[in-house]
């Protein structure tokens, strides 16, 4: 009875370490972004965008802000997704693409493609980094 008790209980604390462990949702961050009155709207996959391509076995969910796309990447850990800014460098270093922000919070990676010139600060992005900074 005593050995079956432990066993309970370790089940117990491994799932509970697991659940803590999960790292953010895409839930999570779409309340981050309500919650600084930034309206995302939900898109399909432009396909032939090479932001928006798999990294690290993960598709993005796509989204509209600001009538520009946000694709965010949602990882199993925090080591996935830097590993996925990695994955992307290596993949478009000789490319020639539009201009972007990139963002993270934990375990999330995020693109905005605002397509403006990299000399002018975009104005939404003090926002997302304060939403993503709580």
């Amino acid at each position: 009875m005593k050995k079956r008790s432990i066993i309970c209980l370790a089940f117990l604390l491994i799932g509970c370490y697991a659940s803590l462990n999960k790292g953010l949702t895409t839930g999570n961050i779409l309340q981050l972004f309500e919650q600084h009155h930034l309206t995302l709207t939900k898109t399909k996959l432009d396909t032939t965008n090479t932001i928006g391509m798999k990294l690290n076995g993960v598709k993005p969910n796509v989204y509209l802000l600001d009538d520009k796309p946000l694709y965010m990447y949602v990882f199993h850990s925090t080591n996935a997704a830097q590993d996925a800014i990695k994955e992307f460098n290596e993949k478009t270093a000789t490319a020639n693409l539009v201009s972007f922000n990139v963002y993270t919070k934990d375990n999330v990676l995020l693109y905005y493609v605002h397509g403006q010139d990299l000399a002018i600060v975009v104005s939404i992005d003090a926002v997302i980094n304060n939403a993503l900074n709580e």
